[in-house]
């Protein structure tokens, strides 16, 4: 998990990989307690921490669709160069 690089959160800062827990006013339905989610790195505390929340499932498929379009870019992957003749 740690070798997906972090997204760029709304303020330009690289987001930081944090996993979800229990809220103690309550939230025990949610459906992202002890998933990973990428948040703003900026301190709780900080009144310009912008609101960035995105699931790290998300970014580590696009580092799998990523890696399959480079390799079609690349030639090594992905169909048959062979030539056909049209009759």
């Amino acid at each position: 998990m740690q070798q997906v690089p972090p997204p760029k959160c709304f303020c330009g800062l690289a987001a930081r990989l944090n996993r979800v827990k229990r809220s103690k006013e309550g939230g025990d339905g949610s459906r992202a307690i002890g998933k990973y989610f990428f948040f703003c790195s900026k301190k709780r505390d900080d009144e310009t921490q912008c609101r960035f929340a995105r699931p790290a499932e998300l970014e580590m498929s696009k580092e799998k669709v990523g890696a399959r379009g480079r390799k079609k870019a690349d030639g090594r992957g992905g169909g048959s160069d062979e030539k056909v003749d049209e009759k």
